[in-house]
């Protein structure tokens, strides 16, 4: 299951990261779904994973026991589609060889006919010896009331402290993992730019809260946009006892 992070109103001529989502619901069927609990009270909360972890060597994810894409590596700026879980405690697993450590995991909790989104990807680090060394990170977006205006948040993962940013052609200096946020007006198309080069427009069309997320494509060493629309789901920036 690897669908793309991002959703109708992003264009570019990058076929992979510009794509329009599609939505997949599949609901996983570990053996403790198949209780006759479960089948009286199909309650169900709904996750999506994106994968924006920027090292060359293949990342792999999984979910419990259950490995994403059947065991192959996930591509920077895929994602699992909509999974529909029973509501519970999960954990969701990345591994990375070029990471130190190579693992990393995060636990997050489902609750029904609400969303989770776990945003993975890659940080550097300076170790007591001064060495720099890559570690794998999650950011958990999680609902929030949601607005009847839309509205836009754009954070940089591109490993910088600050990032200079053209946003409809003004530059605007994001801070690392930080959301710069936007009131925009139904209609509005906010295009963004990142080292003179475009990285693509978001089509402002309906009341919603768009995230986007800037990260470097290990393929193309070029920076790229996941786009997620989501009206309820809020982003907070990492605590500091995370670091």
């Amino acid at each position: 299951m690897r669908e793309k992070s991002n959703a109708a109103g992003c264009k570019s001529s990058h076929p992979v990261i510009f794509e329009k989502m599609k939505y997949v619901i599949a609901v996983l069927t570990f053996v403790h779904f198949l209780t006759p609990l479960a089948a009286q009270n199909p309650e169900a909360g709904f996750l999506k994973v994106v994968n924006l972890v920027s090292l060359k060597t293949p990342t792999y994810i999984r979910l419990g026991k259950f490995e994403f894409d059947d065991g192959r590596p996930v591509a920077a700026g895929d994602d699992s589609g909509t999974l529909a879980l029973i509501p519970d405690t999960y954990t969701i697993t990345v591994t990375n060889a070029d990471a130190k450590p190579k693992s990393a995991s995060v636990d997050f909790e489902t609750e029904n006919a609400r969303n989770v989104v776990v945003m993975c990807y890659d940080e550097q680090v300076e170790r007591k010896d001064g060495s720099i060394v890559s570690k794998l990170k999650f950011t958990l977006l999680t609902e929030a009331p949601a607005d009847d205006k839309p509205r836009v948040s754009i954070v940089s993962l591109l490993k910088q402290t600050t990032v200079p940013v053209s946003i409809d052609g003004k530059t605007t200096i994001l801070a690392d993992r930080n959301a710069h946020r936007i009131e925009p007006e139904i209609e509005d198309t906010i295009e963004i730019r990142v080292d003179n080069k475009d990285v693509g427009e978001i089509e402002i069309t309906k009341p919603t809260h768009y995230l986007a997320f800037l990260y470097r494509d290990p393929e193309t060493n070029e920076v790229a946009l996941s786009l997620i629309q989501n009206e309820k789901l809020e982003y907070h920036p990492p605590l500091d006892e995370d670091e």
